[in-house]
């Protein structure tokens, strides 16, 4: 379920420019790198141990009509972590490995 939300919105924040087209020429000192990348990794374990074993109706529920299902909230989550923190992954990815 959550590959499914990760594929989905990478392709949703792709088709226009924003906060993160900004931040891409931005550079990071490797403390800062570290910091993101460790915060990437802890963020992604949290979210996937916390959704670990959900049924697909837990998965679903809504606690009422203007309120968020879990997928939905993870949906956003990993929308917002992509349009802000992408630009800081792309740098952890290029930077030399004394850096990462």
């Amino acid at each position: 379920m959550i590959s499914n939300t990760l594929a989905m919105s990478a392709s949703t924040f792709a088709a226009g420019p924003g906060p993160a087209a900004l931040a891409v020429d931005q550079k990071l000192t490797s403390s800062e790198l570290e910091q993101a990348r460790l915060y990437l990794e802890q963020t992604r374990d949290y979210i996937a141990g916390a959704t670990r074993g959900l049924s697909d109706a837990q998965w679903k529920f809504k606690p009422a009509p203007d309120r968020w299902s879990i997928a939905e909230n993870v949906e956003h989550m990993v929308s917002v972590q992509e349009l802000v923190l992408g630009p800081i992954r792309e740098q952890l990815a290029a930077a030399p490995p004394w850096q990462r």
